[in-house]
């Protein structure tokens, strides 16, 4: 559905995959639980997808942080 919100005029659109952050939620407390050493953060569950709408971010006026840029999955000019 994201890419229907960007064009009703959402500016960033953010499509979460559940099912993936549970899991490494689940394996994140588990390791916790067994006292095992967190290697890695969690990081963004896969299939999750998130699209800017450079449009809209011109249209507000809005400061970007480029380096965050690297996250998005689709920028719409």
């Amino acid at each position: 559905y994201a890419e229907i919100f960007s064009t009703l005029g959402a500016t960033l659109v953010i499509s979460a995959d559940i099912s993936t952050m549970g899991l490494q939620a689940a394996t994140l407390t588990r390791d916790l639980l067994e006292h095992k050493e967190v290697l890695r953060p969690v990081v963004d569950p896969a299939g999750s997808y998130i699209m800017l709408n450079m449009k809209k971010v011109k249209e507000y006026g809005l400061d970007l942080n480029n380096e965050a840029l690297g996250s998005v999955n689709q920028i719409i000019e």
